[in-house]
Formats: structure tokens, sequence, C-alpha cells
């Protein structure tokens, strides 16, 4: 680990910041822990579900459902957590490129997650080679 010491006033700081940037960024790269995610078409467009649950599935998620929303005006990507594991869907959110994670906890859900798929679902990124 790279360490830089500073002295200030007599007290001595050590700087580790490179090592944690590093760490952090190994971390968000770290395989994704497995979970089970419905997703649904919110936008309307043909085909935007199915892309999006093979990107997830090359992701090495469980794909549970696939299916239409009840509305198809979502303009924005939306990861709903179903049983309250808010750090497990904020780490995969942040992965498909930074979507909104909501917290609607559902008695009895299907799967973990609930993706609902916005018009701007071509931002969701596909596998990173080697993950």
């Amino acid at each position: 680990m790279s360490r830089t010491s500073l002295s200030l006033g007599g007290l001595l700081l050590l700087c580790v910041i490179p090592a944690a940037v590093a760490h952090f960024r190994h971390h968000e790269e770290a395989p994704l822990a497995r979970l089970t995610i419905e997703v649904l078409n919110g936008c309307g467009e043909e085909g935007a579900a199915a892309t999006t649950a093979q990107k997830l599935r090359s992701l090495g998620q469980d794909v549970v459902k696939v299916a239409d929303a009840e509305r198809k005006d979502y303009d924005h990507c939306v990861l709903v957590d179903r049983r309250g594991r808010a750090w497990l869907a904020r780490r995969l959110a942040r992965r498909l490129g930074g979507i909104l994670v909501v917290l609607e906890r559902r008695a009895g859900a299907d799967a973990d997650l609930t993706l609902i798929v916005g018009r701007d679902y071509a931002k969701i990124p596909g596998p990173k080679p080697g993950l």
C-alpha cells in the first residue's frame, strides 16, 4: 500500500487515498452477488425488456421474469428493491450505468429486484470483458 505522510502541528497524518480509491474500484468491479430479477418493459419499445434481460444474464444475474409493465411511459430505468437489500440493489444500479433505485418491499415478491425498463435503456452497458 502506498502511503504519504504529512506532519501538521505535531499530528502525523498518513494519506492512503490512492490505496482506498484502488480498493473501491476493485470492489465495484468484483463479481456481483447473484440476485433474482424481474424485468418489465416500461417504455413500450418492442424487445427492450428482452435486450435488457440478456445484459443482466451476461452479468450473472438470474432473470426470472420478462414482461410488460403496467405503464409504458417511463423515460428512465428504475430498479426496485423488493426485499430490503438496498446495498446490493445500489451496487447493481451503478454497474448498470447509475440507474435510480427505489425501495418498495412486497411480501411474497417473486424476485429480489424489479427492473422497469425506461426509454433510456440503451445506456445500460453490456458485460465488461473478464467479468
